[in-house]
């Protein structure tokens, strides 16, 4: 499976409401069997956020099956930075 093909169920947290990507997870649930919340920084809470509604609410049989906690290091002109990251997978099969 080339790299392309598999970041298609991988749902990068950004600066959108959170019904977005609780509502893309459950269209990619019908495809995959495993899903990623990816986000960095700010945008962490919005990702627990968006995961524990959808699997609260929507995607009921699936689980949280591993979460990733790191750092980024961000170069910018004038310097550099640290930037948190998360990664939460979830997996499951039928959605209720």
């Amino acid at each position: 499976m080339n790299q392309k093909s598999e970041q298609k169920n991988i749902i990068f947290i950004g600066k959108k409401d959170t019904i977005r990507y609780i509502s893309t997870a459950v269209l990619l649930s019908h495809k995959f069997k495993e899903l990623s919340f990816v986000a960095r920084g700010n945008n962490i809470k919005r990702a627990i956020d968006a995961c524990q509604i959808t699997l609260r609410d929507f995607l009921k049989d699936w689980v949280i099956s591993d979460i990733s906690l790191g750092t980024d290091k961000m170069e910018y002109a004038d310097g550099s930075s640290f930037v948190s990251t998360i990664k939460i997978i979830i997996s499951g099969g039928s959605i209720k």
